[in-house]
């Protein structure tokens, strides 16, 4: 759920033109790509999240056909919509291709999510069988090569292939990354004499307050990197390496958010949990189906530039929540209306 608020909150300053429009140097510009460099870490805390369940869940081919039929909903839904309500927003073309959510590419995250599913019992198998130290250095030489030399002009080639992160490769290595927590802790990642080293970053791993600590201290770290970059000469060569979903700490942030909350204990709540964690991934298919991202979350937020600071601030989290209920309504009447067809 906390995942999904963030990818409001990141599209919300993205796609929403905040950061667009700001003008870099500016304290709105800054306010906003700390919260972009906040919420970078949803997509990387998601396939986290994905690995830390599944590996320890039975395995269902039938998660993938509920998963078609919720995108193959939306995809044609608001296809027929917008072409009722918007003529020429929509050609028969489009109607077409809203039948084929997973191959037409409408959703990045559903494509790469659909292309590694179907490995997923191998995954599973190796994370069960294969010795700890060999898992943990698959994972370190992974990081290096995917990871820190994405964040290196010279060396970014390398992990070139990864789209930045968008792509079913780096999923697949986050699902394994977050099964390895589930099944040996995150202290397991690193050998004895580094643990015995007592090194800071990974004692504020032994509390709750410690591992929110390390998440800030990621966040941190990334902003102040991406605003030297803007102030130096060779800024423009490293783009916006520290925020990306290959970034370190990026990475760092996804694992410090996924070790608080699988260590929460809540005791009030429980029943609102359970009814919106099925509607969480619901509200990322509504709000970057195609024609919502372009017509309807363009620049849509804009106006938020023109409100007093004291005003700006609460609004970049009350739109993104807005976003997140709106959105999670409707995949509970798409839920309802399922359940009533005798769907899965």
């Amino acid at each position: 759920m906390f995942s999904m608020f963030l990818v409001c909150l990141l599209h919300t300053v993205g796609q929403g033109g905040i950061l667009g429009h700001a003008g870099q140097g500016t304290l709105r510009y800054a306010i906003a790509l700390f919260f972009q460099a906040a919420a970078m870490c949803c997509v990387d805390a998601f396939a986290l999240i994905s690995g830390h369940v599944g590996v320890v869940a039975r395995f269902r081919w039938r998660n993938l056909l509920r998963l078609w039929l919720q995108a193959l909903f939306y995809c044609v839904g608001c296809a027929l919509l917008f072409r009722l309500l918007l003529p020429g927003s929509v050609s028969l073309r489009d109607l077409a291709s809203a039948l084929f959510p997973f191959s037409t590419g409408k959703y990045w995250y559903l494509t790469a999510y659909a292309q590694f599913f179907l490995a997923i019992p191998l995954l599973n198998f190796v994370l069960q069988r294969q010795a700890k130290e060999e898992l943990r250095l698959f994972l370190w030489v992974s990081f290096l090569a995917f990871s820190l030399f994405s964040c290196l002009p010279f060396l970014r080639g390398f992990s070139g292939f990864l789209r930045s992160g968008y792509c079913s490769v780096w999923l697949a290595y986050l699902y394994i990354l977050g099964g390895f927590l589930r099944l040996h802790g995150v202290l397991a990642l690193f050998p004895r004499r580094v643990l015995q080293a007592r090194l800071f970053p990974l004692r504020l791993l032994n509390s709750q307050g410690g591992r929110l600590s390390l998440y800030g201290l990621c966040v941190l770290t990334a902003f102040l990197l991406q605003i030297l970059l803007l102030h130096l000469p060779f800024g423009a060569l490293f783009g916006n390496a520290f925020l990306s979903y290959l970034s370190p700490f990026t990475l760092g942030a996804a694992v410090a958010l996924l070790e608080f909350f699988a260590r929460l204990k809540p005791r009030r709540g429980i029943p609102l949990i359970r009814l919106a964690s099925p509607l969480a991934f619901g509200v990322y298919l509504v709000h970057v189906h195609p024609l919502v991202w372009t017509h309807l979350m363009k620049d849509a937020f804009v106006f938020c530039l023109d409100q007093p600071l004291w005003l700006y601030l609460p609004l970049l989290l009350i739109i993104p929540l807005g976003l997140y209920l709106a959105c999670s309504l409707a995949d509970f009447l798409r839920q309802k209306l399922f359940q009533f067809l005798h769907l899965p």
